[in-house]
């Protein structure tokens, strides 16, 4: 079915009216606004029409407003306005477009204006010059995650491809690369499976980083180029000393003698490799240059390295053996970030600093030393490591951070340095093995939901100079029968001992001031509790869900107590409250 459609108003009205399953060309002509077009784009989004819509002599507008078709399942094909300037962020996203001519006089894409575009097969790009600027570290590439697309074709005087342009378009066969081309920005082709014989320019000054990672087609560069140059398929300086980009399509790959240097990225997402062969020469290798090498068992470092880089192995999920150079001072974070494999390494005694994240999702590592000249082990750090049963911390490290053993189910003993002073927030949560810890009496803070979920822990005692127990310090240890609360406590915090169902009773000293809300929530087995003269507040549901419970003794001294029946709401019998003495 035709339509031809001169009063643009109406546009909407006969979108509303199409039948199911309808295949309609609508060709519009005349002013057209934006408000029209936003009220279009309502009635294209059921999945059961193939719409082609056809505006390009209309006027009026000189952009694709921001998200102005998302979501139009029903769009087929569109014809722009020929004068338009601007296609805005997210403007097409996920819409069920097959093919896009860019109109001649557009300048500027935002960023996802195409992306997700799970049926579009080709792209034509008219216009000489078109750029666009947003966070790449943030949002979606002009045309990223276009799964369908396999051909693009740029204009000849194109000199720059933006960053994460093509990203993830994991069906791209074709695209014309211009001659006058001079900048490859940051994961322009990024994973990019299909893509084969990558051609760089005599003109190309700048390659980004992941420009081409995880292509599998093999890189050649102009031998004019005064920059980059290529050998074997893979993309280097013109001096060779830097290694830049390893196609992913490799099962092995030695590194000529001549890098120095294996830049961040360069075997991203090489997911078929298993062997890499790094000569002595090479003393730097930056984040991120092995990630996602999926099939990558084993790996010799070079002596010279002094740095372990960010999320250099990030994702090597078969890494099962790896040497650390004697020389390594510094381990930056997320290093081994879901490594499964991972079952033992030894970090040499010359390391300093670590960084958050190293071993975190590490389920297969059973045993590891820490350094003697470490002095803090960040957030993270051996996060999800589900096979590590006991760790020792030496005297070297006075503090680390939050959720630093979180999910190591298997964790049974700690022993901990006489230099730390706190217990850093969810550092201990879900350890579900766990049934003793030892707290030297030189801790003075336990944050927040530090034994969270610490379902297997019986007994703990908490050093003399605690003053507080935080919000969810001990919530969900539902086998915690005994503790020893120190003298000095000033606060119970908000949910400190929910669902401690074996606890069936606790001393509160009498310098506590404040009970804060559901501080002893379903503890189901709890029967008497003596609050002291000291005690000031009690907010709400303190005891609610206390099941057991007998008799609350409350003092004359409380100033604020929310709802004392609300204490104990929900107990399946009656609770004597009375007033201390």
């Amino acid at each position: 079915m035709k339509i031809n459609l001169r009063k643009t108003t109406e546009l909407p009205l006969i979108l509303k009216g199409l039948e199911e399953n309808a295949a309609v060309f609508i060709k519009v002509s005349g002013r057209i606004s934006y408000k029209t077009l936003i009220a279009s784009s309502e009635y294209m989004k059921s999945g059961n029409k193939r719409i082609h819509l056809d505006i390009s002599h209309t006027f009026g507008i000189d952009n694709i407003p921001e998200k102005c078709f998302e979501n139009c399942i029903d769009l087929k094909m569109m014809d722009l306005p020929l004068k338009i300037r601007e296609i805005g962020e997210r403007a097409f996203c996920a819409s069920g477009l097959n093919e896009i001519i860019i109109p001649e006089r557009v300048v500027r894409f935002y960023s996802g204006c195409f992306f997700e575009c799970s049926f579009l097969e080709k792209v034509q790009i008219t216009g000489d010059v078109f750029f666009y600027e947003f966070d790449y570290t943030r949002k979606e590439g002009p045309f990223e995650s276009c799964k369908s697309l396999k051909e693009a074709i740029l204009p000849a005087k194109l000199y720059k491809i933006g960053a994460r342009m093509f990203a993830s378009c994991t069906s791209l066969e074709k695209i014309n690369i211009p001659e006058k081309l001079s900048v490859f920005e940051f994961g322009a082709f990024m994973n990019c499976e299909e893509l084969q014989n990558i051609k760089v320019g005599k003109d190309v000054i700048i390659i980004d980083d992941y420009a081409f990672s995880g292509c599998s087609g093999d890189i050649t560069v102009d031998k004019e180029n005064r920059k980059y140059s290529s050998y074997e398929g893979m993309l280097f300086d013109k001096g060779q000393e830097r290694l830049l980009s390893v196609p992913a399509g490799r099962t092995s790959v030695t590194i000529p003698e001549s890098v120095k240097i294996i830049e961040a990225g360069a075997f991203s997402d090489c997911r078929k490799i298993k062997e890499i062969t790094i000569p002595n020469t090479v003393n730097e290798i930056e984040c991120g240059a092995f990630y996602g090498c999926s099939q990558l068992e084993n790996i010799h470092l070079p002596e010279n390295i002094e740095v372990i880089e960010s999320g250099l192995f990030n994702g090597c999920i078969n890494l099962k053996n790896i040497n650390l150079p004697e020389k390594i001072k510094l381990i930056e974070a997320g290093v081994f970030y879901n490594c499964t494999k991972l079952e033992n390494i030894l970090i040499p005694e010359s390391v300093e600093e670590v960084g958050e994240s190293v071993f975190e999702g590490c389920i297969n590592l059973e045993k590891i030393e820490i350094p003697k000249k470490i002095k803090y082990l960040r957030k993270n750090f051996f996060k999800g490591c589900k096979k590590l049963e006991k760790i020792h911390i030496p005297g070297s490290v006075k503090k680390f951070g939050h959720n630093i053993f979180e999910a190591c189910i298997s964790l049974k003993k700690v022993q901990l340095s006489e230099n730390i002073r706190r217990i850093s927030k969810y550092a201990f949560k879900d350890c579900v093995d766990i049934e003793e810890i030892n707290l030297h009496e030189k801790i003075r803070k336990i944050r927040d939901g530090a034994f969270l979920g610490c379902i297997n822990l019986k007994n703990i005692n908490l050093p003399g100079k605690v003053t507080r127990i935080s919000n969810y310090t001990f919530c969900g240890c539902k086998n915690l029968e005994q503790i020893s609360v120190p003298e000095n406590l000033i606060t119970i915090g908000k949910h400190a001992f929910e669902g401690c169902s074996s606890l069936k009773e606790i001393e509160i000293p009498g310098h506590v001031i404040r009970i804060e809300k559901s501080a002893f929530k379903n503890c189901t087995s709890l029967k008497i509790v003596r609050i002291p003269e000291s005690v000031r507040v009690i907010e709400e549901n303190a005891f609610e869900g206390c099941d057991s419970l007998e008799i609350v003794y409350v003092p004359s001294s409380i100033k604020r107590c929310g709802n004392i029946k609300g204490m104990v709401k929900y107990n399946r019998k009656k609770v004597l409250i009375k007033q201390s003495l």
